[in-house]
């Protein structure tokens, strides 16, 4: 109630409720509010594609009269955009759409009366062309909904105000951020609102790599940082990613023999989890066969009754995949892709939670896990995150921690250390220690401000 009567009364703002408390709903109760009192004729939502399906759901459930008068925009976005028809009351697109139309709607002066972003860091990059497409639109009430409005760095929490309030923020500086937002900016946590929500423990489980993954692993290591280092100045920040993701591959299955400690341990865990009638979700950055979800559903036994949810599942079964975890019981274990699988989805059948592999940073990690610890959970959640000991996971482990100390600074209003600035270019090449190479602009700017990773590297990955 509190949320609801917030953002009716505001005509920017940010809902940052940690996931799992309702946001979604929130903002259409808030929104019917605003249409029954005939400020608002007409509403558009934008959220990323698989969440279309999650959104009519919800309009369904709390603004039924709505449902007949709600228009997905797929086909001649341009008209559906601009028009404005009396007999639609929400017009709901996806962040895929708007790219296109960028410099179409650069020149356009029509507005809507109100604009509703979900999963609002898709616009963190100012840059990219969906974040400026999304600011070219016009409305004179905006709202943006999202449990992780900094993922990376300070920046990002500055571009969705620069859709927000344009102007309101004219430095990074984290205090200064705190300070600037707080009014229109409105996050409760969990264990906050939510006092009966069942308990939650979370654990790294160190894991050692056996003989044939641990010679693959140094291997390719080793040789990795020998072919950096001959670059000298040539070397870039995304030469050095690629050698990080191959390592993690290597610390999910060796290739050849697809041994993996981590498929072991994981079959011993869930057949336990499995007899205890409970279910559970398995997230991994990588989808292909070799190295990610379908490498490890291959190697599912039966009685996982294994369905996946990754970017390569057609659009058109991805809720029915979402109801056999929900209902049927035959399926016990989902394998979920992060990027696909760890934003807006309620999943809450599981109790359950395995990282098989870590994300660049811990905001991805922390929207996986509430897609179980939210509303509707009756069972305590078990979170276990896989991590190989003497392997670049265990020291992408640390950075994670520092990057939870700059999200508590500026959104969660704690206080920050100075040396939490996020994974930037020199701590990233700092990952290997006989990595004696930096790009030549790195060099020279030691003695200044420390520089931030390329866009290849801060773009959520």
């Amino acid at each position: 109630m509190q949320g609801i009567q917030w953002m009716r009364d505001w005509d920017s703002a940010l809902l940052a409720d940690e996931p799992g408390l309702g946001k979604t709903m929130q903002a259409i109760l808030a929104a019917r509010l605003l249409w029954r009192e005939r400020r608002i004729n007409q509403m558009l939502v934008i959220c990323p594609k698989s969440l279309v399906p999650t959104w009519i759901a919800e309009i369904r459930k709390w603004w039924a009269n709505a449902i007949s008068n709600t228009d997905i925009i797929d086909r001649d976005p341009r008209w559906k955009l601009c028009h404005s028809a009396t007999n639609i009351t929400i017009k709901i697109i996806n962040y895929e759409k708007l790219p296109g139309q960028l410099t179409w709607l650069q020149g356009q002066t029509f507005a809507h009366d109100i604009i509703v972003i979900d999963e609002a860091q898709r616009i963190k990059n100012p840059d990219s062309k969906t974040a400026r497409a999304v600011k070219a639109l016009n409305s004179k009430r905006r709202w943006a909904l999202t449990g992780t409005p900094l993922e990376n760095r300070v920046a990002d929490v500055v571009s969705i105000f620069d859709f927000l309030l344009p102007g309101l923020l004219e430095d990074e500086d984290p205090d200064y951020v705190r300070k600037r937002i707080r009014h229109f900016m409105l996050r409760r946590r969990s264990d906050e609102v939510l006092k009966d929500l069942p308990e939650m423990f979370q654990e790294d489980v160190e894991l050692e790599l056996g003989p044939r993954q641990r010679d693959a692993y140094d291997r390719r290591e080793s040789d990795g940082v020998v072919k950096l280092n001959k670059k000298g100045d040539k070397v870039t920040v995304p030469h050095v990613f690629a050698l990080i993701t191959e390592l993690i591959q290597l610390c999910n299955f060796e290739p050849v023999s697809g041994d993996s400690v981590k498929l072991d341990v994981l079959r011993a865990e869930l057949e336990e989890v499995i007899d205890s009638n409970r279910k559970a979700l398995v997230f991994s950055r990588f989808v292909d066969n070799r190295f990610g979800i379908k490498r490890i559903a291959a190697g599912a036994p039966p009685l996982w009754g294994a369905v996946q949810y990754h970017g390569k599942i057609p659009q058109r079964m991805r809720q029915e995949t979402i109801e056999r975890l929900q209902n049927d019981p035959a399926v016990k274990v989902m394998l979920v892709n992060y990027r696909v699988g760890g934003l807006g989805l309620n999943l809450h059948a599981a109790n359950y939670v395995y990282l098989f592999d870590r994300w660049w940073n811990p905001a991805v990690e922390d929207q996986a896990i509430k897609r179980v610890h939210r509303i509707g959970q009756k069972n305590k959640v078990i979170v276990r995150r896989f991590m190989c000991t003497d392997t670049i996971e265990e020291r992408i482990v640390r950075k994670l921690a520092e990057k939870r100390r700059l999200f508590a600074h500026v959104i969660d209003e704690t206080k920050l250390s100075p040396e939490a600035l996020g994974l930037g270019g020199e701590e990233l090449f700092s990952l290997f220690k006989d990595l004696t190479v930096r790009p030549r602009q790195m060099k020279s700017s030691r003695s200044g401000q420390r520089p931030e990773t390329s866009s290849s590297g801060s773009s959520g990955r």
